[in-house]
């Protein structure tokens, strides 16, 4: 059977984090393109955690679709993921502004007051409905605990919880340029990053080089999400994921789901373009760079990408 001819039976939107993969994943779901392979989840992380070996469900009459982000740099659940009749799905986004964007949540969360309890009722009203009634700030806060828990093993448990704790009032304390100082030393220094990084999932050629490893190019879509207010654009991107009957659905623009811009912030946003940035610009530059000679190299489709914005503020 022609690999490209084979029906698409799940589809996993891996990442990147804060590149709008929630919008995409409620679009497709709503517009009964896919449905969730946990029903109202849109992020179950079972491929992720070390205890779970997801046994998939059979073929469906829509593919079955898992949006967790936490899969993208994750060697364990890239090798989990199931090999065949499978779409996987990278959503970018101009570096820069994705890691302001991940650490604007990720603090606003750290704060642990009202406003961090609003944050994630919002939030987790999306993605998982069931935990949002009776959220309070502590709830919010140990929810998010929890479940970063669960990437690790039982035993560690407690080693594990108090670096949480210790990365939450790093974030709450700090200020973004203090947080990409702290990251970029702690990369340099252990080879990874820290707990609840900011940096991480802006470099995209390490996720795409360990997809390419498993999958043929034409299972994996690499996209910026606001090319798909363009109906030509939408109906190309449901012909690679689905196939030609899908392009009827393609009328539906895809609203912005979930934004953090709108909660009150006391730290205003970086001017990129300042000296101050030119070593995190060229950082990036170079892993963007690398990233598109990757995708040339593999003849990965890139209609859907948009270069100027993925390049802004970068010394390309």
């Amino acid at each position: 059977i022609d690999q490209a001819t084979m029906s698409t039976h799940f589809i996993f939107i891996v990442g990147m984090e804060k590149c709008g993969t929630t919008a995409l994943a409620n679009w497709l779901v709503n517009q009964q393109l896919a449905q969730y392979l946990v029903p109202d989840v849109k992020e179950p992380h079972l491929f992720s955690r070390p205890d779970i070996r997801p046994s998939l469900p059979a073929a469906a009459a829509l593919p079955w679709l898992d949006a967790s982000t936490s899969y993208a740099h994750n060697p364990h659940a890239i090798a989990q993921l199931p090999a065949h009749n499978s779409k996987i799905v990278l959503c970018l986004r101009n570096p820069l502004q994705r890691a302001w964007s991940a650490y604007r949540m990720k603090k606003l969360l750290a704060q642990q007051g009202e406003g961090a309890a609003q944050l994630a009722r919002d939030f987790y009203s999306i993605t998982d409905p069931k935990l949002v009634e009776g959220m309070d700030a502590q709830s919010a806060y140990q929810l998010q605990k929890q479940a970063f828990l669960q990437f690790f093993p039982r035993k560690s448990a407690p080693h594990v919880a108090q670096y949480f704790d210790a990365e939450i009032a790093r974030l709450r304390q700090g200020s973004f340029a203090e947080r990409v100082q702290y990251e970029t030393a702690f990369h340099f220094s252990r080879g990874g990053y820290p707990f609840l990084p900011v940096l991480a999932m802006s470099f995209y050629y390490q996720a795409l080089r360990q997809l390419l490893d498993k999958y043929l190019p034409e299972d994996i879509i690499v996209m910026s999400l606001h090319t798909l207010q363009d109906a030509d654009n939408r109906a190309h991107f449901l012909h690679r994921l689905l196939d030609d009957q899908a392009r009827q659905k393609a009328s539906a623009a895809i609203p912005l789901t979930f934004s953090t811009e709108h909660y009150e912030f006391d730290e205003a946003k970086p001017d990129f373009a300042a000296a101050e940035w030119q070593s995190l610009r060229q950082t990036f530059a170079y892993d963007l760079t690398q990233t598109a000679a990757l995708l040339q190299a593999q003849n990965i489709d890139t209609r859907l990408l948009d270069w100027q914005e993925l390049g802004r503020d970068l010394p390309l």
